[in-house]
């Protein structure tokens, strides 16, 4: 049997997904960049459902005191919000994944924050 090479790649993922980083921040891979067009905004408005345990991340155009900024690193769209998670008791102690959608009424990217449990379906 031959060999066969490894061809160091990054981890390939075909569905949009978000990181909350252990130092209080949220990563977009690339196919939720690609997706959500996150590319085209620089800021975003966080909001936080306590009693849903869903995020949620409304893309804009226009910076104010209450906005983060959207930053590209290594093909994630990155924010920077370790004060958001404190003020609202969300934890990043390790990093981990979790699953996202968007909401047409909204306009915002939700996450779910609920032990990585799937939005259900409606």
């Amino acid at each position: 049997m031959p060999y066969r090479k490894f061809k160091k790649r990054g981890h390939l993922c075909l569905e949009p997904k978000v990181s909350i980083k252990k130092r209080g921040g949220i990563a977009f891979n690339r196919y939720a960049g690609e997706t959500f067009n996150l590319n085209k905004y620089k800021y975003a408005e966080l909001f936080y459902d306590e009693e849903k345990e869903i995020m949620g991340v409304k893309p804009t155009h226009f910076k104010s005191k209450d906005q983060y900024s959207l930053f590209a690193v290594n093909g994630e769209i990155r924010i920077s919000c370790k004060l958001f998670f404190d003020y609202n008791n969300i934890s990043y102690n390790e990093t981990h994944r979790r699953d996202v959608k968007y909401d047409d009424i909204t306009g915002m990217i939700l996450i779910s924050m609920k032990d990585n449990k799937k939005f259900r379906q409606e």
